[in-house]
């Protein structure tokens, strides 16, 4: 189970609060995916694989991992698995993000204190209780306690984090290609672009990309174009047109073929399903 607060700064976006019930055995993150946001998952109960940045760790109970934005990952939630993520922007925690700043974490994994995590805990729970979905503006008293909830999260990772320097170069290389493509998804881009106004050679760039994803860019570009598409389809009223075009598909009809091949299902089934 996934309880996510996002306040999020995104085009045609207001700062919301959102809880889902939310299996990470989906499609999208069983794929290594990336965005531009800080995560936290605290996991409750059970056991939970993630693969970050070509590293895989096990997280056990009690046990919480950090993803920096634009690092890539995934997660396999396995059997009888619970946790809590947050996402939160940087300004949302920005001496956080000062600290974090072109830095690599030597070890995502940390154990937050017992009094700390039935904090994080309780107050979800008494924020978000049950529900399947939750998305409001935030008012004044729910601000204060996620951020109540993401500070006691960044303090118990402050407390024994390490810090290497910076990332490898053909690493700097991938992350610069992850930030190309959050800036620019909506357009019609490529890696051979990129690789030109950076001044890489193209066929070295596509090697070291496509080993790292163990697949394509325009594969890449795409599921991240179609987890931008969904969660505007389900947290908006907008035309799927609108929508498809705005989240970087050239026709409608690829859009359609983006849903089938990762939802299995089409743009007006996944909205439909949601308001159920």
């Amino acid at each position: 189970m996934k309880y996510l607060a996002v306040p999020q700064e995104e085009k045609n976006r207001n700062i919301f609060f959102s809880y889902l019930n939310y299996d990470y055995n989906s499609p999208a993150c069983e794929k290594i995916h990336f965005h531009k946001y800080y995560e936290f998952v605290l996991v409750e109960s059970g056991t939970m694989d993630v693969f970050i940045d070509g590293v895989s760790y096990l997280i056990k109970s009690g046990e919480c991992v950090i993803i920096q934005p634009f690092q890539a990952h995934s997660f396999h939630l396995n059997n009888n698995s619970k946790n809590l993520t947050y996402n939160f922007i940087k300004k949302y925690a920005s001496s956080f993000d000062a600290l974090n700043s072109q830095k690599r974490i030597l070890n995502p994994i940390f154990t937050p204190s017992p009094i700390a995590s039935n904090f994080i805990i309780n107050k979800t729970k008494e924020l978000f209780g049950r529900k399947v979905f939750f998305r409001s503006l935030p008012e004044k008293k729910h601000e204060t306690d996620i951020k109540a909830i993401t500070y006691s999260l960044c303090s118990e990772f402050l407390k024994n984090a390490e810090f290497l320097p910076s990332n490898t170069k053909s690493q700097n290389i991938i992350m610069e290609v992850i930030e190309y493509i959050c800036d620019n998804f909506e357009q019609n881009i490529s890696l051979k672009e990129f690789a030109q106004k950076h001044n890489y050679n193209y066929q070295y760039l596509s090697r070291r990309f496509n080993t790292f994803f163990d697949t394509g860019f325009k594969e890449v570009l795409n599921r991240y174009r179609i987890e931008q598409a969904i969660s505007y389809l389900e947290e908006t009223d907008q035309p799927i047109s609108t929508i498809a075009f705005s989240s970087g598909f050239q026709s409608i009809r690829s859009f359609n073929d983006a849903c089938l091949k990762y939802y299995n299902k089409t743009p007006s089934k996944i909205r439909s399903d949601k308001n159920k």
